[in-house]
């Protein structure tokens, strides 16, 4: 009977086993158990302000492209700054992409603008600085465990977020930190579909919160961007007017007829025109387009539509009895000079 009693056990006990190694971890209690591990929910909700200075180097190929210094902005609900140098100084000596919570606007290719970006490429976080630990039922964001994988000697807790417009994420949750390890996204951009991968690591206790100090982001084929955390703040004061989008010069009657006319050269001809209250270009036999004032010496226009696409610019070289007389036309490392005809 003992012996009976002993099998009985050990049959039991191994049941018990097996069920509880077969058993599925829900995806409520990864995200709870997150929750907790990024500090609870009361420090990751007192976090309003957040100013961030780093290092980004950019790999092509495994090979160091380009090594840059950053600053970041970050002011409850949903204002955003982010700046670092650009290759071309020529035009501007900063690369800007910003929000003031009620649009999104960029400094590049030599122009102050508005830019909204495609859904494809931000989140609608509602004010979030976690988007995928809360208001996941307000934004209507489904959330499905997907399966426990082995990784690089982590155990990863795969999360499938589904936005209600049916964009994915796959979202990797390590299960000893319970922090996120990776993520993992297509999206379609202006020059087709593209794979992001993002890893996280270095985690630092700042302010009573994790954050993630080196983040990796991954653009399959060939590119890798790193950005670490050199100086990090917390709820410090932020201005507002660096949120704000900067509005272009107005140029009196004067000043816009001193830039209308034709501009040539042995292999391009450039019509400046100004009608409906709008300065207009016409290169070559191409449609009209308009022409953006970045300062009063410098203009930009779009060439192009969709992935095609591409922005030029106009620098005034000189004048002659209140006139221009010839203008810089350049796009990237392609610089035409160009006369008055």
């Amino acid at each position: 009977m003992k012996s009976t009693n002993k099998i009985i056990t050990l049959l039991l006990m191994i049941i018990s086993l097996s069920a509880c190694k077969n058993k599925t971890i829900s995806e409520n209690e990864i995200i709870n158990r997150a929750i907790q591990a990024y500090g609870g929910k009361t420090n990751l909700r007192s976090i309003q302000r957040k100013k961030e200075i780093g290092t980004t180097i950019i790999y092509l190929q495994d090979t160091v492209f380009r090594t840059s210094r950053y600053q970041q902005f970050y002011k409850s609900p949903n204002k955003s700054y982010y700046e670092s140098p650009i290759n071309r100084p020529y035009i501007y000596p900063k690369l800007i992409y910003a929000s003031n919570g009620r649009i999104q606007w960029t400094q590049n290719d030599g122009a102050w603008a508005p830019y909204l970006q495609p859904k494809e490429e931000t989140t609608d976080r509602k004010g979030e600085d976690y988007p995928f630990l809360f208001t996941l039922k307000e934004r209507e964001v489904n959330v499905e465990f997907i399966k426990t994988v082995g990784e690089k000697g982590k155990t990863l807790h795969l999360l499938k977020y589904t936005s209600k417009d049916g964009k994915e994420e796959d979202v990797y949750f390590d299960n000893n930190s319970g922090l996120i390890s990776k993520t993992y996204k297509t999206i379609q951009t202006s020059i087709g579909q593209a794979e992001i991968i993002q890893l996280f690591d270095d985690y630092r206790l700042v302010g009573g919160v994790q954050i993630p100090f080196r983040v990796e982001s991954q653009f399959p084929p060939n590119e890798v961007d790193l950005n670490i955390i050199n100086q990090l703040e917390i709820n410090q004061p932020i201005n507002d007017s660096i949120f704000e989008f900067q509005s272009p010069p107005i140029l009196s009657s004067s000043e816009i007829s001193t830039i209308t006319g034709n501009f040539t050269n042995e292999s391009t001809s450039l019509s400046i025109i100004f009608e409906n209250d709008q300065l207009m270009i016409q290169k070559d036999v191409g449609e009209k387009v308009t022409l953006d004032i970045v300062k009063k010496d410098f203009f930009m226009f779009r060439i192009g539509q969709n992935e095609k696409s591409h922005i030029e610019n106009i620098a005034v070289e000189s004048f002659n009895e209140n006139r221009v007389e010839k203008i810089k036309l350049f796009y990237k490392e392609q610089i035409q000079y160009l006369k008055r005809q």
